[in-house]
């Protein structure tokens, strides 16, 4: 697990590199947001769902452009996780209002 939380790790720190900058390109923002660069588990979307809507809130992802389809493919993937766990459907409700 060590390796996952110093990949994002690193791409949070490129993404800071970057902002000053105002580059933050797509493959870095996939890269940050693949579950393997944040969990050990490659389909746990969830970590990776809440870094994206709090990069997107904070205005580093580009919402009006081409970040919005990996924020809406990473809302999907741990809207459909959310489902098949045994979770109320308020959660569900909640990640689902969250699709850009």
């Amino acid at each position: 697990m060590r390796n996952s939380v110093q990949a994002m790790d690193y791409y949070l720190l490129l993404l800071h590199v970057c902002s000053e900058d105002g580059i933050f390109d797509l493959a870095d923002a996939v890269s940050l947001l693949c579950p393997s660069s944040i969990s050990p588990y490659p389909l746990d979307y969830a970590a990776s769902w809440h870094v994206g809507t709090v990069l997107a809130s904070l205005g580093v992802l580009d919402m009006d452009g081409i970040h919005r389809k990996l924020l809406t493919t990473v809302t999907q993937r741990y809207l459909s996780q959310v489902q098949r766990m045994d979770v109320p459907v308020v959660w569900q409700g909640y990640v689902a209002i969250h699709i850009p």
